[in-house]
Order: C-alpha cells, then sequence, then structure tokens
C-alpha cells in the first residue's frame, strides 16, 4: 500500500517519516505564524547579552514583559478571527 521509499538518511528521522508520509497522502500542513514580532525577538536578544544594572535593566525588562504580551494578544485575536 505505501511505496514510499525511505532512505538510509531518513532512518531514525521521525520529522523525515513524517514529511514523506505528508508527500504520499498529498496534502500538507501550514507553516506557522510566529508568536513574537523581530523587535520584541531583538529584545529578548538585548536583554541576554546585558549585564544586570538594575535601573536600565527593569526598563528593558518592563518594555519586554509590554511587548510580549501586545504580540501574545494580537496573535491570539487573528486566530480567532480566522475562519
Amino acid at each position: 500500500m505505501w511505496d514510499a521509499k525511505i532512505g538510509s538518511k531518513d532512518q531514525g528521522d521521525t520529522d523525515n517519516i513524517v514529511d514523506v508520509a505528508m508527500r504520499k497522502m498529498k496534502f500538507k500542513t501550514k507553516p506557522k505564524e510566529e508568536k513574537l514580532s523581530a523587535d520584541t525577538e531583538k529584545l529578548i536578544n538585548d536583554k541576554r547579552k546585558m549585564e544586570r544594572d538594575p535601573g536600565e535593566f527593569e526598563d528593558i525588562e518592563r518594555q519586554l514583559k509590554k511587548a510580549i504580551r501586545k504580540n501574545l494578544r494580537l496573535y491570539n485575536t487573528k486566530m480567532m478571527r480566522m475562519p
């Protein structure tokens, strides 16, 4: 029934097996949309790199929390509006 050939490079790799099966079944998964914006990810990276200076660190932390809440709210609203 399933005549898809899975080569040695695919053995042990569940993702590749699933991809082969999906291609054989003729339907694909939709790529997921990112929940966080590029600006928010930049803030996360900036926070990771910075030293724990109390004043500046608290400002970045506050901006980051606000940006994450905003991004998640927008993402969830968009998901609810999709048919």
